[in-house]
This record gives structure tokens, sequence and C-alpha cells, in this order.
């Protein structure tokens, strides 16, 4: 993944995900692109920006890249090795995502705080959602605390669906960099469409060793935590599904619980149809 971008605000639930994104450009040996977003003075929407605001954004994100041992870049540049790019934009949510999020090879968000409820957790919503929606890019959910280890022990939710399978193919190059993969099924593959061990062969042609296990598919998101607990997973990769183009319908049932709720971090890609 050479492109990994990642909003910043000089707010606290900002440092762990963008912490996540710059260890995950640098061990990929990418770029992180860190965007830091002012709202236009005609939108009545208020962004909590937080003390210092673009100042304070920028600190942090310097902070941050200086720690990992990644030069700080404020002109684009082409460059060997990984690096840290500064960008400022004027805009909400949905429409700077609507720019920077396809041109990315990943989006690193925080899970909202509350289910998204509140000021702050009503951007960090949007900013989940607006990646998702706008992107066809994988976009990384990361938990408000300190994560030791992501991506090393991948934990895939398999359900034969067209989301799941976009976002293995879409974290291909995660997937080869870490230990372990597992691919679970909570439930019977009796859809028409490929079988967990189609898509099993297929990571094996990547390069990709990958084992199943499987659940009886009852209460998949308990079924899933238990999976993900067993396997001492640090990421989970499953799809977002949607009928609608609606924002406010997009999430639902399982994909809600893991992208808003659960307290792992989640990579997805979101796929309508």
């Amino acid at each position: 993944m050479t492109v990994v971008t990642v909003p910043v605000a000089d707010r606290p639930e900002c440092i762990h995900a963008l912490k996540v994104a710059v260890d995950l450009a640098k061990r990929l040996d990418g770029q992180v692109m860190g965007y830091h977003l002012h709202p236009h003075r005609d939108d009545d929407r208020k962004i909590p920006t937080g003390s210092g605001s673009a100042k304070g954004a920028l600190k942090l994100f310097e902070s941050v890249a200086e720690e990992a041992g990644m030069p700080v870049l404020y002109k684009l540049s082409a460059r060997k090795g990984s690096a840290a790019h500064w960008r400022e934009m004027v805009g909400s949510p949905d429409k700077v995502m609507h720019i920077i999020a396809p041109v990315s090879d990943m989006v690193v968000v925080s899970r909202p705080k509350g289910n998204g409820k509140g000021a702050t957790g009503k951007v960090a919503r949007d900013f989940l959602l607006e990646a998702l929606r706008k992107g066809g890019r994988p976009t990384l959910v990361v938990p408000q605390k300190k994560i030791k280890s992501i991506g090393k022990r991948i934990l895939i939710a398999w359900d034969q669906s067209r989301a799941v399978t976009q976002s293995i193919q879409s974290s291909l190059p995660l997937l080869r960099a870490a230990d372990e993969v597992q691919l679970h099924c909570a439930g019977a593959d009796y859809h028409h469409a490929p079988k967990a061990h189609h898509m099993r062969s297929y990571l094996a042609l990547n390069g990709i060793k990958c084992r199943i296990t499987t659940s009886r598919g009852l209460f998949i998101e308990d079924e899933l935590e238990e999976a993900y607990a067993a396997m001492d997973a640090d990421l989970m990769v499953m799809g977002a599904y949607s009928r609608t183009r609606v924002v406010e319908q997009l999430l639902g049932g399982t994909t809600e619980h893991f992208l808003m709720r659960a307290k792992i971090p989640v990579l997805s890609t979101h796929s309508v149809g």
C-alpha cells in the first residue's frame, strides 16, 4: 500500500489513528498523507478542531512522524523510502473524502465515541462513512486506544459477498506482510458464489498462506469476536455491503457492530449492489 491517508486534527482521538497510519506506511515502505480539514466559511456545520487548530494538528503530525523516524514533507516530491506528507484542505468530510479517498490505497480513521453521537462523535462518524462511501478503497477503522500491533495476525470475516472479496483484494499487500492469516466462516457457504476454499486458493496464488475455521453462524458477531480472540488477532478484514447509497442506511447488523461499536481494528471496503 503506497498511499495511506489519515485525517488529522488537534484532538486526542486522532493520535491512535495517526500512529497506526504512520506505522503501516513505514512497514509497507509507503507514504502517509495527513490531511487537516478547514470548514468552509459558508458551511453552517461546526467542526471541532481542538486547541491550536491547524498549527496544533501539524505539530501532532510532525511529532508522530518524528517518533517513527519518518521525514515530513510539505511539498510533494518523488523519493525513495517512506515519508509523511502534510496537506490542508477546505470543505466538509463528504466533499474532501470524495477527492482524496479514491487516490489513496487506504484511509485510516478513528472509531467514533458513543456510536457517533455528540459534536466530535458526529464528525468522526462522517469521516468514517464518507471514507467508505466515496472512496471505494479499504478503510481502516481504529479504536481510540493504544494499539500494540496491527496487521500481523489477520482474521478475515468470510461471508461469500462481493464486498469481502473486494476488501481482501484491496488488502493484499497487508495480507502478504502478515505473520498469520485466518479465514473464518460464521455459517455455511451456501450461496452461489466463491466458497472459502476458493478464496484460500486465490490467496495461495498471491503468496498468502491462509487457514479456514468455521462456526455455526447462529450469533455471527459473537462467533467472529470469539474467533478473533482465539487467534489473538490484531486486525479484522470484512466487507461493508449495502443496497443503497443513502449514508444513513449504509450500516446495519454485523457491519455496524464491527465498524461502529467493536473495540478492535477493522478494515473494510464498501460495496453497493
